[in-house]
């Protein structure tokens, strides 16, 4: 009798994180800007991550938070992968394809370079409130985040409020 609780809350559980996979794109695509296939690769790579470990998952917090902080650590591993192996271009043709690809999501061009200018106008933002933003994109609480840097609630409220107006001063044209 209690493995049918069990299995309920694990196939509710998958249906959960399934539904986050459009918002873990929009995400990677921040990681990867500039290539399509790494961004789905991160995201499926964080899904699996997910369900695999969702034995790990305390119940009652921020799933997209914690989709979020599997995502970058998938994407901090495996810039350092990179970091190690160093850029190798196989041969002097693939050198040329990449770099004179002038397209880069052709169909959500306008999309794409808007995510670009708001991800620029985010990391232009001092630390503190950088910091906090990206936790908010992420979708902690402002309570949790509190928690996180050891400051009071107000202090996070300021650091996105001074946040906010500097992005709303660089975007104005979005």
């Amino acid at each position: 009798m209690e493995t049918k609780p069990k299995v309920e809350r694990q196939r509710i559980m998958e249906q959960e994180i399934a539904a986050l996979y459009d918002r873990l794109l929009r995400q990677a695509k921040f990681y990867y800007p500039r290539s399509r296939d790494d961004a789905y690769d991160l995201c499926n790579d964080t899904m699996v991550k997910m369900l695999t470990n969702q034995n790990k998952f305390q119940e009652g917090t921020n799933l997209y938070g914690w989709a979020c902080m599997i995502m970058r650590n998938l994407f901090i591993n495996d810039y350092r992968r990179t970091f190690r192996q160093g850029f190798v271009m196989e041969s002097e043709q693939e050198g040329a394809d990449v770099f004179g690809r002038l397209e880069l999501f052709a169909p959500d061009t306008d999309d794409y370079s808007r995510e670009l200018d708001i991800r620029e106008a985010i990391d232009a933002l001092p630390e503190n409130e950088r910091v906090c933003i990206n936790y908010l994109i992420c979708g902690y609480s402002y309570e949790r985040m509190a928690e996180i840097f050891e400051v009071p609630i107000g202090t996070v409220k300021s650091r996105i409020h001074l946040a906010r107006k500097k992005l709303q001063k660089v975007l104005t044209r979005y």
